[in-house]
């Protein structure tokens, strides 16, 4: 069963002879085996370990007592060496020299073993020193440039690296920088935050305001937000207000300028509903229209405003809807006013086009079985004569056709 080195704590193969770390002789984790014993290459005993035989064991002198003043010595520095590896990059390590230590006093050389501490702590010192200046100035090198920024920063409990350290009081000022440390990191993350989320918020308002997109009172606050991280300086609890204040400005554009979106789509839908199906440019309006559609659904908010700005031009620049007779028939019996006839013309023609649409729709399709039945609407209202409900059936169908044929 493998064994836990008890200089180094790691762990001992069960047919090794030394530790695979420091060396220490496995012989030595015996408590009552006396002074260090002889240990070939090989990690068997020395002959002269074994009784004669026959004969009674030799008797084993008790273990040298462990010196209070090395032991104590060596604890205090293994504690500095573990504070100081969660703050320091390159910390210092006198792992070998503390194992050199206890096999020094295994084999009752105390003054050979309190020897290497004094060593070691002079070394650790003048480490801690210099590790401790350089967190310290590092530091004050963050809170330097996040308030040069803006955000004013008190660190309680941590001294200037102009004013020195006191090694004495290590053990207390290490859990101050290590904490000074992650409390530094969280208003670096959040600093950096509230500056992405105005340039988002400042992206979307610019383009909604182009559509003229009504935004309420949100220039107004987005100004307010500007007005105090543009002041003398934002403290930590100012700034958590203000990073709250523009969360909700954006939560609340997201659900405005979707909403505006959706209804001006809607309208050019109806409008591009009232054209033939062989009106010019009309299918590459729909496209456009299709495309603008599909970036809303995604929620790709800047391109979906990019694509309407463009589809008010292509509308506006589309030829105005031909009257006159076509060649679509007329109801029988009916008795219709001029504008009614060159309206029914146009509803035919829709009616025809809208129907070759949903016949290449896959069969037995959710979306063909709603459109048939819409058609089927559409052209009963037609020999109704209802026209008007016609037309916004058949736009209705258009408009569901619109999304059923955008590319996934």
């Amino acid at each position: 069963m493998a064994e836990t080195c008890p200089v180094c704590d790691q762990t001992i193969p069960p047919a090794a002879a030394r530790c695979p770390t420091c060396g220490l002789p496995v012989a030595l984790m015996t408590p009552d085996l006396g002074p260090f014993p002889a240990v070939d290459d090989g990690g068997s005993e020395a002959a002269s370990a074994t009784p004669p035989e026959g004969g009674p064991a030799p008797a084993r002198p008790p273990p040298p007592p462990e010196s209070p003043l090395n032991g104590a010595l060596g604890r205090a520095l293994a504690v500095r060496m573990e504070l100081l590896q969660p703050v320091a990059r390159d910390p210092p390590d006198i792992t070998s020299e503390l194992c050199q230590a206890a096999l020094s006093e295994a084999s009752g050389r105390d003054t050979e073993a309190l020897a290497i501490l004094r060593s070691a702590q002079s070394r650790l010192e003048q480490e801690s020193d210099r590790t401790i200046g350089r967190l310290l100035a590092r530091l004050e090198e963050r809170r330097a440039t996040l308030e040069r920024s803006g955000l004013r920063v008190d660190l309680v409990g941590v001294p200037r690296a102009a004013d020195g350290v006191d090694l004495r009081a290590v053990e207390e000022l290490l859990p101050s920088i290590h904490e000074a440390d992650e409390r530094l990191g969280r208003l670096e993350s959040d600093w950096k935050g509230i500056r992405g989320l105005l340039e988002q918020i400042d992206t979307l308002r610019t383009e909604a305001e182009t559509i003229g997109v009504p935004l309420g009172d949100v220039p107004d606050r987005v100004q307010a937000v500007r007005a105090a991280l543009g002041s003398t300086g934002v403290s930590e609890e100012e700034l958590d207000s203000v990073v709250l204040e523009a969360s909700r400005i954006l939560m609340e554009l997201h659900e405005a300028v979707p909403a505006a979106l959706g209804e001006e789509l809607a309208r050019h839908a109806e409008t591009l509903g009232r054209l033939p199906a062989d009106h010019p440019g009309a299918d590459t309006v729909r496209r456009a229209h299709s495309r603008a559609a599909q970036q809303l659904q995604e929620g790709r908010f800047t391109e979906s405003i990019g694509g309407i700005r463009e589809l008010r031009h292509m509308i506006e620049s589309l030829q105005p809807i031909p009257g006159g007779t076509g060649g679509a028939p007329r109801p029988t019996g009916a008795h219709l006013t001029p504008d009614e006839e060159a309206l029914l013309v146009t509803l035919l023609s829709k009616s025809r086009s809208l129907a070759a649409r949903v016949r290449k729709l896959p069969a037995e399709s959710r979306e063909a079985t709603e459109a048939a039945a819409q058609i089927r609407e559409a052209t009963a209202l037609l020999r109704a004569r209802r026209l008007t409900e016609a037309d916004l059936a058949l736009t209705r169908l258009m408009r569901s056709l619109a999304y059923s044929e955008t590319p996934a």
